[in-house]
């Protein structure tokens, strides 16, 4: 359960990675 959890997270924070860096990025300008 804790290995596919971990895997899940990883693909959540994956797929929202690129926004959120985007989104600071944006902040930090």
């Amino acid at each position: 359960m804790e290995t596919g959890d971990q895997r899940f997270g990883d693909l959540v924070f994956r797929q929202l990675a690129p926004n959120v860096w985007q989104h600071t990025s944006y902040l930090d300008m």
